[in-house]
């Protein structure tokens, strides 16, 4: 990674055919500074979404790459399934006694919590995400994010979402199943956590998407009216995104090099408040705060104002540090940080990462 030493053609990806969707998450304002650093890794199309989000595209080569040197990403997600794609064709199934219902088609939205039951059912290839039975079954979480206001009230609680999507991955994975076992829920440490991205949108009469921030839609008389309260509640449609969490541990802004307990557990929450809210599913912040408070070995949790380590990154590279240290290596002047913090040293700290390229 050495800006001045790296070779000039970097080692054959075998997987660069496999082009997959991704999803950086952030701290809002720095999508532009995570889009730059995906860009830099190879990732395409990217583009940010939002004040805290990044979607991009790219091989399981570049999704890695992301997890390992993206200093400003708090998560990595890989989509799995969307409504608002087509059924696969039959050729695309890894395992051909998965009953995969390719004739049903959610492109024109999800209604309710039934249609999401069956569209993460039907979606989904349950075999390769959790296991069929004939070894052992990975555990699972679900995870809830409004990208837009909800679009109506079956799909307006973020617990009640998320649980009828686990609902319909356990079923369908004790579908498989001689014996009827299922998937355990595990919300501290899964082994697939997943994240449900619902965008809310009105539907048009007739049945199509509705466009721009409202929609228009078709009078008695033949004209067309902008008139987004006419709408009934049963048209209010939304387009679901299923992602799986590709790293364990919650957030990456968490180096792993400071002392104590993070108390506060939500960040990722308040991180991403302007990509959309987000509830945690079966278990709450303050249950988990309390149940650590209680455990007398735990160290001192860390102070609630100190910088997050994903922040001062993002500083570090807007302010150019990284082009400092690249031109360092080149002409052995040496660089130069000046800190005025006199806090946790988390500047100094993600300074020092850079330069050595950790």
């Amino acid at each position: 990674r050495n800006a001045c030493c790296k070779d000039e053609e970097e080692e054959n990806d075998p997987t660069s055919n496999d082009i997959r969707t991704y999803f950086a998450t952030c701290i809002p304002g720095l999508h532009d500074t995570l889009a730059s650093e995906l860009t830099a890794l190879g990732a395409t199309h990217v583009e940010t979404q939002g004040k805290s989000g990044v979607r991009f595209e790219g091989s399981p080569k570049v999704g890695f790459k992301s997890i390992l040197w993206c200093r400003t990403a708090h998560r990595i997600m890989e989509l799995i399934a969307s409504s608002s794609d087509p059924p696969p064709a039959p050729s695309s199934m890894g395992d051909g006694n998965f009953d995969y219902q390719n004739d049903v088609d959610f492109t024109r939205g999800i209604r309710n919590r039934d249609d999401l039951y069956q569209f993460t059912k039907s979606a989904v290839h349950t075999p390769t995400l959790l296991g069929d039975g004939r070894g052992g079954l990975l555990t699972l979480s679900v995870s809830t994010i409004y990208a837009s206001k909800a679009p109506n009230k079956e799909l307006c609680h973020g617990h009640f979402t998320a649980l009828t999507v686990k609902n319909a991955m356990v079923d369908a994975v004790r579908d498989l199943r001689e014996d009827g076992d299922r998937p355990n829920v595990d919300v501290e440490d899964s082994d697939v956590p997943l994240v449900v991205v619902l965008r809310g949108r009105r539907m048009n009469n007739d049945g199509g998407r509705g466009g721009g921030g409202g929609n228009w839609r078709n009078n008695r008389t033949g004209g067309r009216n902008y008139d987004e309260t006419s709408y009934r509640e049963e048209e209010s449609v939304a387009d679901v995104d299923l992602y799986r969490v590709l790293h364990s541990g919650g957030s990456l802004h968490r180096r792993g090099y400071r002392q104590g307990v993070d108390v506060d557990t939500n960040w990722e929450g308040e991180d991403e408040a302007d990509y959309g809210e987000e509830e945690d599913d079966w278990t709450s912040n303050n249950a988990r705060n309390n149940q650590r408070s209680q455990n007398t070995n735990i160290q001192a949790p860390i102070h609630r104002a100190a910088m997050k380590e994903s922040l001062a990154a993002g500083l570090l590279l807007e302010a150019g540090w990284d082009k400092l240290v690249n031109a360092a290596r080149c002409d052995g002047l040496g660089a130069v940080l000046v800190d005025p913090m006199t806090g946790s040293g988390t500047l100094p700290t993600e300074a020092a990462l850079i330069a050595c390229d950790m």
